[in-house]
């Protein structure tokens, strides 16, 4: 089974193509990873909360933010 529509062993077996629809999508997720806020600075003001998640070796954590929009955001660091 492959995850790529149209592929055999992870490769893709016919023509690449850029419809009209994708270019339009893309124009759209690239303004909109630009322009929204996705990372804070720390605000000593704020509520923070961590998440952590852990699985076999690996330990994750996001470190966020209550912000005024009363929405969580990461903190960069």
């Amino acid at each position: 089974m492959s995850l790529l529509k149209d592929s055999k062993n992870e490769k893709k077996t016919g023509p690449f193509e850029w419809l009209k629809g994708a270019a339009k999508m893309f124009a759209y997720l690239k303004k909109v990873f630009m322009t929204a806020l996705i990372l804070v600075h720390f605000d000593s003001e704020l509520k923070n909360q961590m998440k952590t998640d852990a699985f076999r070796h690996t330990v994750t954590g996001i470190y966020s933010q209550l912000q005024t929009s009363e929405q969580w955001h990461s903190v960069a660091y």
